[in-house]
């Protein structure tokens, strides 16, 4: 009976062994590419493959043979050891690991002799993953050498790996050298993977009087799960130089002894953010009361949030909601405003009900410390207005009615009653814009803007002629209402200086008709650059293409500031082109040209920032990322930001930056760290017309740069 499947691949191999000879090396690595991905079948055909003159078709092979590492490979990966290639040697050294056959330490063993240093990197992890002791001493050999750590990086992992315990001395050794950082961090591991052979030594470390190196042996005891270490440990808790890296180490056995020591720590405030991570990881209850009490006390920006993370990783969100309320309605604390904080993150409905009780009750002056009740107030204010509790309203007017009460706490009240849009908070707001403090007066004017209701115009402009209008200025803005043009026209007549700008902007917002010829005129002719300014913001934001002249006219005539917020403005209203023009035709062209470069960075970024589809590069952001990656003080910081952007455009500026040493840094020192970045980046680009271009970065003289091209080839590969 014909096996069709088998006759279907075997069709399919005969295709693929045809694309190898074209002409094209993208149609021969995309045929390498399918062989991979047909498996098993496929690794007879890409053993063949191996001993192909094209070297970028021998790197997709071995990258595909290392993935799929099957015995069957293992001949023709041997041979490739001897490939010219030390990509195609590394990369052989690495599925030899894979591949896993006994036979290949000894070949692996006389590997470390390779002339590159990739290469012998590779060698040394595939080694590791042998656990064969005929490495042990070879490796010891390159640990010990002093030189970039990146080369004894690979030693050490495999010395972990192997758990040997005669490479104790010399891991050791090496904790104690000074500036090796990042490799240390390395040491600790493998340390740690050695287990209860190197408590001993480590234990003696301490002894030494560098306080770097104690801490280091402190990390890797936490690493080897020896709970003997624990009192040891905890002792260490009581040393300020040691006492977080004893709580990391801690936190990494996790002894049952260990908790009540570390909750005495934490409550001795020797070691809270440590502290607190322990018990968070144990989910041990008897933490809880601390926890309370740095929720309770905590700076919000670190403490009080990790603890209060730490009682819902042990109680959940209700419980933590339950503990919280029972330590808010507790009479005798001096603070509650950390509970309040923390309801307030938990951003839990079910916080609603309580705090209204606290509100209608008037709980907060049973407490004993009311110095901070303005921020209290301000902190369940907030939290029942983000819910939208109408139930609240009352409680809240209540507070904006009581003119005993901080100014802080009412203005806060009239913007929630605006938020929660309750209309029997109407009466109350119109009300309020006659008192006598000007920041409520806005405040309750912003709220009648949020309520929306259009009845609130004709109070706010009553309350114009009153000091200080700004905040009704702009709340008169936000409602939209053409009746406020000719009030606002005539404030600006008799305003001070600080009052027009906000005129003018919520002259933009009323969209009124009349009011684009106020802004031109101020555009042109208002006294102040300040005014000048808000009135090209204003007319970017009105929406008027036929302001693009007159804007363009204020890049000649203007201060700095005013020619950078015209740029926005004119692009905004897509009159960008008529930029150029005027660069071209105006005496401070150099100065346009920059502003103009300035402002398409900014926006770049602002969409990069806020998440926008940055693969869709705009006409004028293509010559914008040129001179980003010409300038050579701006291009390693504006590297990263090409990270998977998969327009063609880019993806060929990218490839011809790549390696190109042409190009200095402002220092004069190769592009080194530029390069390393965007060895990474082409990968992550998934277009694999970068391959060719990243070959040049394989011979490059970084290892960091070397070490990104790897990878991104090996990415494009699979």
């Amino acid at each position: 009976m014909i096996d069709f499947a088998l006759a279907a691949d075997e069709e399919k191999l005969n295709e693929l062994a045809g694309s190898l000879q074209s002409e094209s090396w993208e149609c021969r690595w995309k045929a390498v590419c399918a062989l991979g991905k047909i498996g098993e079948l496929g690794v007879e055909s890409l053993n063949q493959t191996l001993q192909h003159e094209d070297e970028l078709v021998r790197i997709a092979t071995i990258i595909q043979l290392k993935r799929i590492a099957n015995e069957k490979s293992y001949d023709a990966v041997l041979e490739a050891l001897k490939d010219e290639s030390w990509a195609v040697r590394g990369w052989a050294a690495q599925a030899l690991g894979n591949i896993s056959d006994k036979r290949a330490v000894v070949p692996l063993l006389t590997a470390l002799n390779d002339g590159h240093p990739h290469v012998r990197a590779f060698v040394m992890e595939s080694l590791g993953k042998f656990r064969d002791e005929r490495a042990v001493f070879p490796l010891i050999d390159i640990a010990r050498e002093k030189g970039e750590s990146a080369y004894r990086m690979p030693a050490v992992i495999s010395l972990g790996e192997i758990g040997d315990v005669r490479a104790i001395p010399t891991l050791i050794n090496i904790l104690c050298e000074r500036g090796e950082y990042i490799l240390h961090d390395y040491v600790i591991i493998a340390l740690g993977k050695i287990g209860e052979p190197a408590v001993g030594p480590l234990v003696e470390l301490l002894s030494n009087g560098d306080v770097y190196a104690q801490e280091r042996a402190i990390l890797a005891l936490g690493k080897t799960g020896n709970q003997n270490t624990v009192d040891l440990l905890i002792e260490c808790l009581n040393n300020r130089s040691l006492a977080a890296c004893a709580a990391s180490a801690l936190e990494e056995l996790i002894g049952e002894k260990a908790i009540p020591n570390i909750i005495r720590a934490v409550r001795n405030n020797k070691l809270p953010s440590g502290g607190i991570q322990v018990i968070k990881k144990t989910r041990d209850r008897r933490g809880i009361p601390i926890l309370i009490d740095h929720v309770y006390w905590g700076h919000w920006d670190n403490i009080g949030n990790e603890a209060l993370k730490a009682l819902i990783e042990i109680l959940g969100e209700e419980g933590t909601l339950d503990v919280l309320i029972d330590a808010l309605n507790c009479k005798l604390r001096k603070n509650h405003r950390g509970i309040v904080e923390g309801l307030r993150i938990l951003n839990t409905f079910k916080a609603v009900k309580p705090l209204r009780e606290i509100m209608e009750q008037k709980k907060y002056l049973e407490w004993k410390n009311v110095d901070n009740k303005q921020m209290l107030l301000s902190s369940i204010i907030s939290l029942l207005s983000n819910h939208g509790d109408k139930a609240s309203c009352n409680a809240i007017i209540e507070i904006l009615n009581d003119k005993d009460e901080n100014g802080v706490a009412r203005c806060d009240a009239a913007k929630a009653l605006g938020k929660i849009g309750d209309p029997r908070a109407y009466k109350p707001l119109v009300k309020a814009l006659k008192d006598n403090d000007y920041d409520l007066r806005g405040a309750a004017a912003l709220g009648l803007a949020k309520l929306g209701d259009k009845r609130a115009v004709g109070p706010m402009i009553k309350s114009l002629h009153l000091e200080e209008p700004s905040g009704i200025v702009d709340a008169l803005g936000e409602m939209g209402d053409e009746r406020a043009f000719e009030p606002l026209l005539n404030l600006y007549k008799d305003s001070e200086w600080h009052v027009k700008p906000t005129i003018i902007l919520a002259m933009a917002k009323l969209k009124a008709p009349q009011g684009y010829l106020f802004l031109v005129d101020k555009l042109r002719f208002g006294k102040g650059w300040q005014v000048k300014e808000e009135a090209a913001k204003a007319l970017g934001d009105f929406g008027n293409p036929r302001a693009v002249d007159y804007l363009v006219e204020s890049l000649s005539n203007g201060s700095d500031w005013l020619r950078r917020i015209a740029i926005k403005a004119i692009y905004k209203l897509g009159g960008f082109e008529a930029i150029k023009t005027a660069a071209e035709d105006s005496i401070d062209m150099v100065h346009i040209q920059k502003d103009i470069r300035d402002f398409l960075r900014f926006k770049y970024f602002t969409r990069l920032r806020e998440g926008e589809n940055t693969s869709e590069i705009f006409d004028d952001e293509i010559a914008f990322i040129r001179e980003e990656l010409n300038d050579p003080v701006r291009r390693n910081d504006f590297v990263c930001k090409l990270k998977n952007i998969k327009d063609k455009r880019v993806v060929k500026l990218s490839c011809e930056f790549f390696c190109d040493y042409s190009l200095t840094e402002n220092d004069g020192e190769p592009l080194q760290e530029f390069n390393r970045w965007l060895s990474r980046i082409l990968g992550e680009m998934g277009d694999i017309q970068v391959v060719p271009h990243l070959i040049r970065g394989l011979n490059d003289e970084h290892w960091g740069v070397r070490r990104g091209t790897l990878e991104s080839l090996e990415k494009l590969a699979t």
